[in-house]
């Protein structure tokens, strides 16, 4: 394992590097997630979809029945 040097940042020019990267960081990650979210509703639309489609059909073949003369 590689030894990292640490310091304190007290230079003005460094604090706001660091800032900024840690800007960056947090920003990639928030894309991240957002990415994540978009593709989990995204499935569950298509999940509501699918059983909306499949209550429609099932409507659809019980008005059928209602609507059949009795014998």
């Amino acid at each position: 394992m590689t030894d990292i040097e640490t310091r304190p940042v007290t230079d003005k020019k460094d604090y706001d590097d660091l800032v900024s990267a840690l800007s960056r960081v947090g920003a990639a990650w928030a894309r991240y997630g957002l990415g994540v979210a978009r593709m989990s509703v995204e499935a569950g639309a298509a999940s509501l979809e699918a059983t909306a489609t499949a209550l429609d059909v099932v409507s659809q073949r019980l008005g059928k029945l209602s609507d059949e003369p009795k014998s």
